[in-house]
C-alpha cells in the first residue's frame, strides 16, 4: 500500500460499534496490517515510512473486530508557492 491507502477497521464497543481508518499521509508510507490468527488477542495496523520504522501504531482487541476494509483515497497536495 502506498501513500493514500488505507486501512478501516470496524469493531465493537461497549455501545455497539466504532470506525477507525489508519491512512498512509506521508510520500512513501505504507498501512501494514495482518489478520489475527486463532488465539491472537490483538490486531495491529501501522503506518511505515520509507526507512521501515513505524510512525503511526494502532491495536485493536481482536475479539471486538467486526470488519477490516482497504482502500484508496486521493489526497490533495499543498500548491508550491
Amino acid at each position: 500500500m502506498a501513500r493514500g491507502d488505507y486501512v478501516r477497521v470496524t469493531y465493537r464497543t461497549g455501545v455497539g460499534t466504532a470506525q477507525r481508518e489508519v491512512v498512509a499521509q506521508t510520500v512513501g508510507a505504507h498501512v501494514r496490517w495482518a489478520e489475527p490468527r486463532k488465539g491472537d488477542q490483538f490486531m495491529s495496523v501501522d503506518v511505515i515510512g520509507q526507512n521501515g520504522e513505524a510512525l503511526e501504531k494502532n491495536l485493536f482487541a481482536a475479539a471486538d473486530v467486526v470488519m477490516v476494509m482497504e482502500g484508496h483515497q486521493v489526497l490533495k497536495r499543498k500548491a508550491a508557492k
